[in-house]
C-alpha cells in the first residue's frame, strides 16, 4: 500500500509532512542493513523510495507542498539521497536508476524554484545544488548548477553577515544554523580549485566563527538574543578546529 507522504500527524502539523519528505529515515535503514545484513532493511528502503518517486512527479514550479518545497528538496539531497547512493549498497539497480533520473529534476527545483525571500532557507537550497554539481558531474547541466550555486552562496554569506562576523538576524541560534551551512560549504569547496572562492569570503566565514566564539558565555552557552535558547556554543565550536587549524 502507498504511504501518505502528506501526513500531518494527530495535530495537523505541516512540519510532520515536511520532515517526512526529507527522507532522513533512509540512511538509518541503510545503516541497519549494513550492520546486520538483514535484507528487510534494504527492501524497506527501496520500497519507500520507489513509492515516493511514483507518487511525486516533478511539478516544475514554486510549491510549498511537503514533497517539493525547496527546503525539503535540499534536505533530501544533502542528508539522504546522495549519502545512500554513494556510501551504502542497499539500493537495487532499479531504484538507483529511478533516483538518478530524478536528480536533474531536483537540481532544476533548486535552480529555478527556490525560496525567493532568501535567508538561511535559500542558503541551504544552494548548498544542495552545489553538492549535486560535485557529486553528479555526469549530468550535462552540472556546470550550470555549480556556477549558480557558487554565485548565490558567495552573495548570501557576505550580504547576510556583518563585518564583525555576526549574522544579520543577530540571533545566537541562527548564527549556529548558518555556521552549519558554512561547514558544509567549506567541505564542498575543498573539492574545487582554490581560486573558485574569493579571499573576502574565506575571511568572512572565519570571522563568523570568531564572533560565535566571542559571544560564548563562561558556562559554554550562547547569549539569549532574539531566538537564542541557551544552546551550547562551546560544543559546536569543536567542529571548526580541524577546518581552520585554530587551537583557540
Amino acid at each position: 500500500s502507498q504511504l501518505d507522504w502528506g501526513l500531518r500527524g494527530p495535530s495537523g502539523d505541516k512540519e510532520v509532512g515536511w520532515m517526512l519528505n526529507r527522507h532522513s529515515f533512509l540512511p538509518i535503514l541503510a545503516e541497519w542493513h549494513r550492520q546486520t545484513g538483514d535484507p528487510r532493511y534494504a527492501d524497506k528502503a527501496n520500497a519507500l523510495l520507489q513509492d515516493w518517486l511514483a507518487q511525486h512527479p516533478y511539478p516544475n514550479r514554486l510549491t510549498f507542498s511537503p514533497a517539493w518545497r525547496a527546503l525539503e528538496v535540499a534536505r533530501r539531497m544533502l542528508d539522504s539521497w546522495t549519502h545512500i547512493f554513494f556510501y551504502y549498497n542497499c539500493l537495487s539497480p532499479e531504484t538507483r536508476l529511478l533516483l538518478l533520473a530524478s536528480i536533474p529534476e531536483h537540481a532544476d527545483a533548486l535552480l529555478e524554484h527556490t525560496s525567493f525571500w532568501g535567508g538561511n532557507h535559500l542558503m541551504t537550497e544552494k548548498l544542495a545544488l552545489l553538492q549535486l554539481s560535485i557529486a553528479f558531474p555526469l549530468f550535462q547541466e552540472s556546470g550550470r548548477w555549480q556556477e549558480n550555486a557558487l554565485t548565490t552562496l558567495k552573495d548570501l554569506f557576505l550580504k547576510q553577515s556583518y563585518p564583525d562576523g555576526s549574522y544579520s538576524e543577530l540571533s545566537n541560534h541562527y548564527q549556529r544554523v548558518v555556521l552549519v551551512n558554512a561547514l558544509t560549504f567549506k567541505r564542498l569547496i575543498n573539492a574545487l580549485p582554490e581560486t573558485a572562492i574569493p579571499v573576502d569570503l574565506h575571511e568572512r566565514l572565519e570571522q563568523m566563527w570568531d564572533f560565535f566564539a566571542g559571544v560564548t558565555r563562561p558556562d559554554g552557552t550562547g547569549p539569549l538574543n532574539n531566538a537564542g535558547d541557551q544552546e551550547r556554543n562551546a560544543d559546536f565550536l569543536n567542529a571548526a578546529w580541524e577546518l581552520y587549524a585554530r587551537p583557540d
